[in-house]
């Protein structure tokens, strides 16, 4: 939920009074993860495969080599060679393994390649590197792939990042279980799924939580209609109802970031604690050493519920504009890795948890990100003048990077960015509009520039444009044009046009339009009537500017709203008849 005034039952055996013991079990699981690390290294951490330079690590390495009992989906193999494990990181042959899991293996001598392919994947290792490709990503290793009695052995925590498997150290027999992706409960495999979509071997911890917190919230909706019904179901209670049925209350939330925070080897709690409306939970993370707390689901802004919430309750709204103009669309950052000082509306026992940190408090104050690169995470910073909201100039725009440090690269305080368009990054650059405002309400046409990221260069680079967006190799823009109708009046018309991050290939797509929207490989735009007819149409044509195709027509037509899972929203005016008695 968003507001404080939802909130949701927890559905486990476990009070406010009982926290103190939940706490003990978190610290033996944590204690039971070291034990299997220096068991194996970065082999593997139970069902976690995923290391960067953070994890803990095994304080010696084993200067003898041993063999390992392998199970394949409960079976036990016989490889020949056997798996071994060599300095703390357990080998397995290659082509058994890899062929077993349903992949076809193929050896280049020559290079001393080999190449696994499975549906849409291929995975490559060479013989003698500590860096494997999955596709045309580069995965590093924590030891070279080599070959022993003729066969190419590789690590281990390979095949679950190459192919979604499960990976699992059984202290008791010092054994490994390898569960296949196919063999998977349906939970395990979709985190393994969302894991190796969203989650890449060199990432920090932060642009891991960063990452997990970003799909969970766009990929949960709350349950508010069960919720304001009263009939929750228990799904909606669970990891299940939020990531493999999208749909979710507080507590689903709490612990689909839970399972992929866990999947990643990130340290996290669960808080139980209330909001204004009754019990509510949410989650803590570690980072760098400290806590932090996340609210996935008051980040979570469904159908603007928040906004109405908000509202209701007599809340500032000078933000509300933020909302609008907000490319993450539901997201938001206000309840994400802040101090319990900062956790605004939330009462829970604060000795029962452990201290928070301040450190990341003012990273995502007051800002929207807007767009990403590999390392950096680019914000509209907000800035209080008197006490109103505003953009400011480009010093406004901050850059987040994989650490969490917040900076600001653009320090010209003479250009006003427009905040009627979000500053778009694309081809190493970052377009924002500059232009005068209406009243402070309407913008009129823009100029946009473009700055380098990497040199700070700003340059302008379209004139008189009224929209920006990007899809593909091309950008999309609206361009004003004044043109004399028949009467012989000027008019302001909006023309769609396409043009390439280098300013070649300027297209016209479309003549005297209202507004557009990018989709798939789809441009729909709604145009305005000539002065003999009043209707507007509504149009469908491919970015390449081909097959046109005319969707719908009425008077009432005004713009696009939006379009999801196959349906496409527009917005209609309504128009007061009056008569004369």
């Amino acid at each position: 939920m968003w507001s404080n005034t939802s909130a949701c039952r927890w559905r486990e055996p476990m009070m406010l009074n009982r926290i103190s013991s939940y706490i003990k079990v978190w610290d033996r699981r944590r204690i039971k993860v070291l034990l299997w690390t220096i068991a194996l290294g970065s082999a593997f951490v139970g069902s976690n495969l995923f290391f960067d330079n953070n994890s803990v690590q095994a304080e010696q390495a084993s200067v003898s080599t041993k063999q390992v009992p392998v199970r394949l989906d409960g079976v036990l193999q016989s490889f020949d060679p056997p798996a071994v494990m060599i300095d703390e990181v357990t080998l397995v042959p290659f082509r058994p393994v890899f062929e077993q899991l349903g992949a076809v293996v193929s050896f280049d001598a020559s290079t001393q390649t080999v190449t696994a392919v499975k549906d849409d994947k291929r995975i490559q290792l060479t013989i003698g590197s500590a860096i494997g490709k999955i596709g045309d990503q580069s995965w590093p290793l924590p030891t070279k792939a080599q070959l022993i009695d003729g066969t190419t052995m590789v690590p281990l925590r390979f095949i679950s990042e190459a192919l979604l498997a499960n990976v699992e150290w059984d202290m008791r027999t010092a054994s490994v279980s390898i569960t296949s992706f196919e063999h998977l409960s349906p939970l395990k495999a979709k985190v393994n799924q969302i894991i190796g979509q969203i989650i890449t071997p060199t990432m920090t911890n932060f642009q891991k939580i960063y990452a997990i917190h970003k799909y969970v919230v766009n990929h949960v909706t709350y349950d508010y209609v069960n919720y304001y019904k009263g009939t929750v179901p228990l799904l909606s209670y669970s990891a299940e109802g939020a990531l493999l049925g999208g749909l979710a209350v507080c507590d689903g939330y709490t612990k689909a970031m839970s399972v992929l925070l866990d999947k990643v080897e990130i340290e996290n709690i669960r808080v139980m604690g209330t909001v204004r409306a009754g019990e509510h939970s949410w989650n803590m993370v570690q980072l760098n050493g400290q806590y932090y707390h996340i609210d996935a689901t008051w980040n979570d802004s469904d159908n603007n519920i928040r906004n109405k919430h908000e509202l209701s309750q007599g809340v500032d709204t000078s933000l509300d504009y933020l909302e609008t103009y907000n490319p993450t669309k539901d997201l938001g950052y206000k309840y994400f890795l802040v101090s319990s000082e900062r956790l605004e509306g939330h009462t829970f026992p604060t000795s029962a948890y452990p201290k928070t940190s301040h450190s990341f408090d003012g990273v995502f104050s007051e800002a929207i990100p807007f767009g990403e690169t590999a390392d950096d995470i680019y914000v509209r910073a907000l800035f209080r003048n008197g006490g109103e909201f505003s953009y400011g100039a480009l010093k406004g725009i901050a850059k987040i990077d994989k650490n969490g440090e917040r900076s600001y690269p653009f320090s010209n305080s003479d250009v006003e960015v427009s905040r009627f368009l979000t500053p778009i990054i694309f081809d190493d650059h970052l377009y924002y509009g500059v232009g005068d405002i209406i009243d402070n309400v309407f913008p009129v046409s823009l100029s946009i520039h473009r700055i380098s990221l990497n040199s700070g260069e700003d340059t302008p680079f379209l004139d008189k444009v009224f929209d920006l967006k990007v899809s593909g190799k091309y950008m999309f823009y609206t361009a004003e044009v004044k043109e004399a109708n028949d009467r012989g009046f000027i008019t302001r018309n909006s023309h769609l046009r396409r043009i390439l991050s280098n300013g070649e290939q300027d297209t016209l797509i479309a003549e005297n339009i209202g507004s557009f929207l990018l989709h798939g490989n789809f441009i729909y735009y709604t145009k305005k009537g000539d002065s003999s007819s009043s209707n507007k149409t509504l149009h469908r044509v491919s970015l390449e500017g081909k097959d046109d195709t005319l969707l719908a027509t009425g008077a009432d037509i005004d713009h696009i709203d939006g379009y999801s899972e196959g349906i496409l929203s527009i917005q209609v005016q309504k128009y007061i008849h009056l008569r004369n008695e």
